[in-house]
């Protein structure tokens, strides 16, 4: 057996989803985490099938071994994923074992303990957790995660390394370390890679640990425990050796590039019980008859001429920088969940950032006639009449898009309803009159199964307003959520001015004066970015409605008001908001006059292009200065880990930064100019001298 296989089992109150591409998969974890309950609900499906209420979508079977009888139905199963539960003692026998390496199967075992008998790797060692996932219905979503970070950020020079075997990986990392002065020993197995440990003086020395991978995860409770407690113990786990070979692209071989892309779609289980085994046997195969010759058991010395080793060492360094941002990323990821806690909260400080560009352009104008207008002339007083004036703006800017939308769209719908009859009849016409021309649809359509069809559209129905349904608590809980933030937004804006003070003297009184003014630098240079960057998109929707309307009026398509307004508001969501507008629209139109359709997507899109070709780019590209590519980044971090808000607001941030590491690299560079400008027999700067020899 080989290849991922996507795993789904559902009912309507939990959903599991994963995915699997090892012949052994341990999903750990403590009690109450849902782990039990996966292998529950297969037995369940597999006794009542449909009539237990799950659902299992995959495309291998999904079977549950357990009882006295095991050994004989293992010994009957092929292609299948086999799920096993803690429960069953025979998982730590060595004849499970055996039968596990001679099997053509998949295995999901769910075990707490540390399973010696199996050598399996720590990438598929899994923990589970609710994702949060679809927030909408009912569902309990649980989700796989890495317990163990597959690498972890190494110091530049290590005092020590300890490698796990005596092979050609040994000596390879021996000669490496020897060149930079480095101890390297070998451990001569991984079980004996404790004893080394705890027998250093670990305090005083930084270490690290390369073992393979692929056959490690049983030590590796132990392993990862030793590392966090000293603290000064750093694990490398590749694959194996092979691995990182044929991973630096020593070999230039296409198929290998392949192969290390996807190896599981490679690697057949029963064959190779270990990755590590494929591997090693794919470089021999490989290299043999050249000079790159490979032998597990001694270091053919050609992989350390210069040019080799670098390639090598290079592929290490990418590795590990890969899995440490793969780690960074699964920390924000946990950052974000933390976060949702705190939504209104954020959400409000978010308010507040939005209503504050308004609310001082309002704020100055009242400043200036403050002159004519004693009671002007406090603060407090324009602050407080800015914010009411802004808050009367936004909901009269809501009120009347509401007002524009809802009437239209209404009608728009019973107007479908109304002419349904008329509109099949128009199509029927179409297809009647170019009926010769078309006879592959009516082929097509003769195929189709419509029963089915309907069938499947009743059930997607039926679940669509069940959604809606269930998700009425949810939507009350929104909506008292955004209330907490519109008055915690307001709060924060009223007295904006003594927080902003009041964190500024926290900071200084903590990290000091030149800490507190950077940190205030950064501050205002976000409120100006943003403020940029929310006038520019302000005037760009109002650009892009009044162009769309013009268009769409001139060529006479209905609701050209209701689509110019959503092509207007969908425009402040980046990159997915058009094509969002263009769908709505399109279904709009398509419930009127359904030949129109067609016209009108054409129409949308040229409109779209010319608006994105030559006034985005003049009106909000110019506002924050961000690159297309950090702009993609932005709003897919922004909406993975804070939803559409999110995708909205990292922009500024992102061009803050951008801005932030922008200034760093040209100062540093002007640094290093001016450094190398400096003539090394006076150290001084090179300047224009009078015959006196004094600088002028």
């Amino acid at each position: 057996m080989k290849g991922k296989h996507k795993i789904v089992v559902k009912n309507n109150r939990l959903h599991y989803e994963f995915e699997i591409k090892r012949n052994i998969t341990i999903i750990k974890g403590d009690s109450a985490t849902g782990k039990t309950t996966l292998i529950n609900m297969i037995r369940q499906f597999a006794n009542l099938g449909n009539a237990s209420g799950i659902e299992i979508e995959c495309d291998a079977p999904c079977t549950v071994l357990e009882g006295n009888m095991w050994q004989m139905l293992l010994k009957n199963l092929s292609g299948n994923i086999i799920f096993i539960d803690e429960e069953n003692q025979f998982i730590r026998q060595q004849e499970f074992a055996e039968l596990v390496k001679a099997s053509d199967n998949y295995f999901v075992i769910i075990t707490r303990e540390n399973l010696y008998n199996l050598p399996y790797s720590v990438e598929e060692i899994y923990g589970l957790y609710s994702s949060g996932k679809y927030q909408n219905t009912k569902q309990i979503y649980q989700e796989m995660y890495h317990i163990y970070p597959l690498n972890q950020e190494l110091s530049c020079k290590p005092d020590k390394i300890i490698v796990e075997d005596t092979n050609s990986g040994y000596e390879y990392f021996k000669a490496i370390s020897k060149e930079k002065n480095i101890v390297c020993e070998s451990a001569g197995g991984k079980t004996k890679i404790f004893a080394m440990l705890e027998q250093l003086k670990a305090e005083t020395e930084s270490i690290c640990v390369i073992a393979d991978g692929a056959a490690i995860g049983p030590e590796m409770d132990a392993l990862y425990k030793m590392s966090v407690e000293k603290g000064n113990i750093k694990l490398y786990l590749p694959e194996s050796f092979e691995w990182i070979i044929l991973s630096s692209e020593l070999l230039e071989d296409k198929e290998i590039k392949d192969i290390m892309d996807k190896p599981e779609n490679y690697i057949e289980s029963q064959e190779y019980f270990s990755w590590e085994r494929f591997f090693t046997k794919l470089l021999v195969d490989k290299t043999a008859g050249t000079y790159l010759k490979y032998q597990k058991g001694k270091l053919n010395p050609t992989y350390l001429h210069e040019k080799n080793k670098n390639i090598i060492v290079f592929g290490i360094v990418m590795a590990i920088s890969l899995s440490v941002a793969l780690n960074i990323g699964n920390i924000f990821g946990g950052i974000g969940t933390f976060f949702k806690i705190l939504n209104p909260i954020i959400l409000g400080c978010m308010l507040a950032v939005i209503f504050n560009v308004p609310m001082e352009a309002l704020s100055r104008q009242l400043e200036k006639l403050s002159k004519k207008v004693k009671f002007l002339r406090k603060e407090k007083a324009r602050n407080g009449i800015s914010l009411v004036v802004t808050i009367v703006i936004v909901v009269l800017v809501f009120a009347v898009i509401m007002w524009s939308i809802i009437p239209d769209l209404i009608e728009s719908i019973t107007g479908f309803i109304k002419n349904f009859d008329n509109n099949v009849n128009v199509v029927t016409d179409i297809l009647d009159k170019y009926d010769e021309h078309l006879t592959f649809i009516n082929d097509y359509v003769e195929k189709i199964d419509w029963n089915s069809i309907l069938k499947k559209s009743g059930e997607v129905a039926g679940a669509f307003f069940q959604s809606i349904f269930t998700g009425i608590p949810q939507i009350g809980s929104s909506l008292f959520n955004l209330s907490i933030s519109v008055i915690i937004a307001v709060y924060v804006l009223m007295d904006k001015r003594r927080l902003l003070s009041q964190t500024e003297r926290l900071l200084e009184a903590v990290f000091g004066k030149k800490v507190s003014s950077k940190v205030t630098g950064v501050t205002n240079l976000f409120a100006q970015t943003y403020a940029s960057f929310l006038t520019g998109q302000c005037v760009e929707a109002c650009i892009l409605a009044v162009l769309m309307f013009v268009t769409l009026s001139i060529c006479r398509m209905p609701y050209a008001g209701l689509i110019s307004i959503m092509a207007a508001v969908f425009q402040f969501v980046p990159y997915i908001g058009t094509f969002l507008a263009c769908v709505v629209g399109a279904f709009l139109v398509l419930f009127t006059n359904p030949v129109l359709t067609i016209w009108f997507v054409i129409v949308f899109q040229v409109v779209q292009f010319i608006e994105g070709q030559f006034i985005y780019p003049r009106v909000v590209g110019s506002s924050v200065g961000l690159p297309a590519l950090f702009t993609l980044m932005a709003v897919f971090l922004g909406g993975k880990f804070f939803g559409l808000l999110g995708m909205i607001f990292f922009i500024p941030l992102t061009s803050v930064i951008y801005q932030l590491l922008r200034d760093m690299v040209n100062n540093r560079l002007s640094s290093d100019k001016a450094g190398n400008d400096i003539t090394p027999e006076t150290g001084n700067t090179d300047t224009l001298q009078t015959d006196s020899g004094s600088a002028e």
